[in-house]
């Protein structure tokens, strides 16, 4: 592989950023560009508010960072070689992977890419329920034969996966592919060394796609690194559970990337065909233009948490505590701040805050008056409680301007009847998911249809948007040839149902 000699010569230093520094050198250059229409200089705009609102928004760094240019100019996305190349040789040492590869549409983006190489058509897999809906529909794209992982009152059963996987291989029809969803939005966290250990055993040749949306910043701190993935990788292997491991992060979320920045984790050293299939997987879904200024965020995101990770998380869970001490002295206890719930397997996530509403208050009010009367974003609604996330560009101004708003607000009171639709009985063989959080309500295959409907109403009551897709693939095969199928999730009237 060419590549730059003087990143050659320093590959393991993790202060090193040759992609940031490419980009930012190509940046300085103010090119000609005769590709894509070129952001370089001031574009010729004629009116003026047109042109205020591009220098509010963007202003020249970006203009002249975000190009469109050739494998020549900064590297090739598809077949780097050189500055994208070493960024991603840093970033698969920093995590501690075999191979790592940026992606520039997000978790979503990651997601599609690692399922599509790991699965093969027609394939068997067997998938977390509670997994986000990009798993779901690229595993619903590949016309999988799909099993769903069994739940205890609400709570994934690893010994019953376990037992499905071992019945599989026993039979001669293994699982290919077992997906997860091990950080949720909500703040649960998987214990992955319990969980994939008990898997590997019961089938040491399937693969695994890991979703670690909400938690890539985490494995950077010994506060927070277990129970992630890539923190139990070591012990995996050390006792001998050497399958095929695809993880992926959205490190936007949780590290100092730009938005749809994510990270797709490969280790699979005795599956030398995984690694060929996701590269393939990323040249048939990912963009081939994409943006030099997000991939160069993941390569700064490396190695800041790489140096200052440690320092980083301790401040975030310093402030969690904050938060709890004084927001529960200001308002005589009326507000609480409490840890995620979560039941073994599960470990509730450090960074994670859940802010308890005073009884009888509407938490989306509160959350709606919060961003309207004070500018705080409060992304998720869960019962009587504000689901906030205390991450690491989360300052010691933040918290007090939270609490200041919390402790100054006169709660106003949870309506008489919940917020629920006029839906009836659910009809249709599609997905029906809440978004946020984007995880199903109800799944959309043949024979595994996990009704859920009894959590519309807490997802109307949460604030969520419910959102009807259809399956990709085809109807229930119970459906008469030729017969039309209902598509229609529900009859309803309210606004927040979208049927896609």
């Amino acid at each position: 592989m060419a590549t730059d000699a003087k990143y050659v010569v320093a590959q393991g230093d993790q202060s090193l950023m040759p992609l940031a520094d490419a980009v930012a050198a190509a940046a300085a250059r103010h090119v000609v560009n005769l590709h894509a229409t070129p952001w370089t200089g001031r574009p010729i705009v004629s009116r003026k508010g047109i042109r205020a609102a591009q220098d509010q928004l963007f202003g020249d760094r970006l203009r002249d960072g975000d190009q469109s240019v050739g494998s020549y100019a900064i590297d090739s996305f598809h077949h780097p070689r050189g500055a994208l190349a070493q960024a991603q040789s840093l970033a698969a040492a920093a995590f501690g992977v075999q191979s790592t590869h940026f992606v520039t549409g997000g978790c979503t983006m990651a997601n599609t890419i690692a399922i599509a190489a790991a699965l093969p058509h027609g394939g068997r897999a067997l998938v977390d329920a509670r997994a986000h809906q990009s798993v779901h529909f690229a595993i619903d794209d590949r016309t999988a034969s799909v099993d769903v992982l069994p739940e205890v009152n609400g709570v994934m059963d690893v010994t019953g996966g376990a037992a499905m996987l071992l019945a599989a291989r026993e039979s001669g029809r293994p699982f290919d592919l077992v997906a997860l969803s091990v950080s949720s939005y909500d703040g649960q966290r998987l214990d992955c060394s319990a969980v994939l250990s008990e898997l590997s055993a019961a089938d040491p040749g399937v693969r695994f796609v890991l979703d670690d949306a909400w938690c890539a910043i985490h494995g950077f701190a010994e506060a927070s690194r277990h129970p992630g993935p890539l923190a139990a990788l070591p012990s995996l292997r050390e006792r001998g559970h050497d399958n095929p491991i695809i993880v992926t992060q959205s490190a936007h979320k949780t590290m100092l990337a730009l938005r749809q920045g994510a990270y797709v984790h490969v280790d699979a050293r005795h599956d030398v065909r995984l690694g060929e299939r996701l590269r393939s997987s990323i040249f048939r879904h990912h963009t081939t233009s994409p943006s030099w200024p997000i991939l160069a965020s993941l390569d700064i995101a490396r190695a800041h948490a790489v140096c200052d990770g440690e320092s980083s998380v301790r401040r975030s869970l310093a402030l969690i505590r904050e938060l709890s001490t004084r927001l529960t002295a200001r308002t005589a206890g009326r507000f609480e701040v409490l840890a995620p719930d979560a039941t073994a397997p599960y470990r509730p996530d450090a960074m994670r805050a859940h802010i308890r509403i005073p009884p009888g208050g509407d938490a989306v009010a509160v959350r709606e008056e919060l961003w309207s009367a004070h500018g705080i974003h409060i992304p998720r609604v869960q019962g009587d409680r504000l689901v906030a996330s205390v991450t690491i560009g989360v300052s010691e101004d933040s918290i007090d301007r939270l609490i200041e708003a919390l402790s100054s607000m006169d709660v106003p009171a949870a309506p008489a009847a919940a917020r629920t639709s006029t839906a009836a009985e659910a009809d249709s063989d599609g997905f029906l998911v809440a978004y946020p959080p984007g995880v199903p309500l109800r799944l959309a295959y043949p024979g595994a249809r996990a009704e859920a409907l009894s959590e519309l109403a807490d997802e109307l009551s949460n604030g969520a948007e419910i959102f009807a897709v259809p399956p990709s693939r085809y109807p229930d095969p119970d459906t008469p040839q030729g017969a039309s199928v209902d598509r229609r999730p529900l009859a309803r009237s309210d606004s927040r149902f979208l049927f896609l």
